[in-house]
């Protein structure tokens, strides 16, 4: 069995936690293996210097809030990776005008 707590909404205090308990454990092959999928699919796509640095510092932001600290070190890189690779991507969607329609309805003070 695994334990694993669910993190509260952003906003919601850390008291706001619940605890999870699963009947499946993955075993350390398959969490080796999946490390290794992540290390790739992040030298893969987290490769732009500006966003690794944008990454880097968000989810330095959320982790320091979020993040826990009996988690073991390998799981929370692969995890941190995940979250790196996720916010480097919604950048490059960004950049690529993915979200331009939306971002003028989100924020008119940007518009020409």
């Amino acid at each position: 069995m695994v334990s694993l707590t669910a993190r509260p909404p952003l906003g919601v205090g850390r008291a706001a936690k619940r605890t999870l308990v699963l009947m499946v454990a993955p075993t350390r092959k398959q969490l080796d293996s999946w490390i290794e999928d992540m290390q790739g699919l992040y030298a893969i796509l987290v490769n732009d210097p500006t966003d690794v640095s944008a990454a880097r510092e968000a989810v330095a932001n959320l982790w320091s809030e979020y993040g826990d600290p009996d988690m073991p070190a390998d799981v929370a890189d692969m995890l941190i990776q995940a979250i790196e690779i996720g916010y480097a991507a919604a950048l490059r969607d960004v950049r690529d005008g993915d979200f331009d329609d939306d971002i003028r309805e989100w924020r008119p003070d940007l518009a020409d």
